[in-house]
């Protein structure tokens, strides 16, 4: 029995079971890796020193299913150049297993973040994501925001949940601003003023492009002895989303010098970023990191705040 929205207590038998349907054999070896409420993701030991791993996700309220097109993601991805894990198998029916699951095969190296490479070879790999990212971003997509996985398991149409690009960013925003204000976070003027900087920076689109949704040096995995870029992983926050939406994300999440270098990257394979654009969305994800942070009372709150103020500073400073 799994109580929905508790992914990360499904009884490991149940894993290895769902695993064994797969690989046709008893995995011998498991090793739980991330974890959240909706979902979890096992690394499966199998027999000849070959290795996969099962992402199993839970009906969670206010969280949506995302591995249905994860998968198709992971095709798109391949199709086009993009060196990424093979969905091995799938299951989203939940009728065999109390939750959803998918399987992939096992990259080789290790994660960009734990290689030790020095600052020239990990520019270079990361100039080379770059380019992966403008493949993946030739890739057209209806509708905005997250990808709705049951619109294309009923109907096989790939879509994003919202409607409006511009209404769905303003919205977010609009909210973050709102609960950082009441929280004392941001005094009223701040706030107006965040809202106004989105108004004016967010474009309006008739259609978006697929985007990985959550792009930083952590899904990025390499050979630590040459350097060399083996793969990108995790598709799971996979969107229909601007390209300056997809390059804002490692300009708040990577150090400074991997996100230019991956932006470096993109243009040099042809890939085009509007700088008005990128800083409008670079404003967003730092109203919601900021927020996310003081509501998970993350010790890093007050470095995420302090970057607010400093955007904000000079968005004026610009006006002025």
């Amino acid at each position: 029995m799994v109580r929905a929205g508790y992914a990360h207590i499904i009884d490991p038998e149940l894993i290895a079971s769902a695993a064994a349907a797969a690989a046709g054999e008893r995995p011998h070896g498991l090793v739980r890796l991330k974890q959240n409420r909706s979902r979890v993701t096992y690394e499966v030991m199998l027999s000849g020193g070959r290795r996969a791993y099962l992402k199993a996700e839970t009906r969670t309220p206010g969280k949506s299913f995302s591995l249905a097109l994860e998968a198709w993601a992971l095709e798109q991805a391949a199709a086009v150049g993009v060196p990424v894990p093979a969905p091995l198998a799938l299951d989203c029916s939940e009728s065999r297993f109390p939750f959803r699951w998918l399987l992939l095969s096992a990259l080789p190296g290790v994660h960009l973040t734990d290689a030790n490479l020095g600052p020239v070879q990990e520019a270079a790999v990361l100039r080379e994501c770059g380019e992966f990212l403008t493949r993946l971003h030739g890739i057209r997509t209806d509708g905005f925001g997250p990808l709705d996985d049951e619109l294309y398991l009923s109907t096989g149409i790939v879509r994003g949940s919202e409607a409006s690009w511009r209404s769905f960013i303003l919205r977010q925003a609009r909210s973050d601003a709102g609960l950082l204000a009441g929280a004392g976070l941001l005094s009223e003027s701040e706030a107006e003023g965040c809202l106004t900087a989105v108004a004016a920076g967010v474009p309006e689109r008739e259609q978006g492009w697929l985007t990985h949704g959550d792009f930083d040096r952590g899904h990025v995995f390499v050979n630590p002895a040459t350097g060399r870029l083996l793969g990108v992983i995790d598709f799971g926050a996979r969107e229909s989303a601007d390209p300056e939406w997809e390059l804002s994300w490692p300009s708040i999440f990577d150090t400074e010098e991997a996100a230019a270098a991956t932006m470096q990257g993109y243009r040099e394979a042809g890939g085009r970023l509007n700088p008005a654009v990128l800083d409008c969305y670079i404003l967003v994800r730092l109203l919601w990191l900021t927020r996310w942070r003081h509501d998970a009372a993350d010790p890093a709150a007050g470095a995420a705040w302090q970057r607010l103020q400093a955007r904000l500073s000079a968005n004026a400073d610009r006006r002025a």
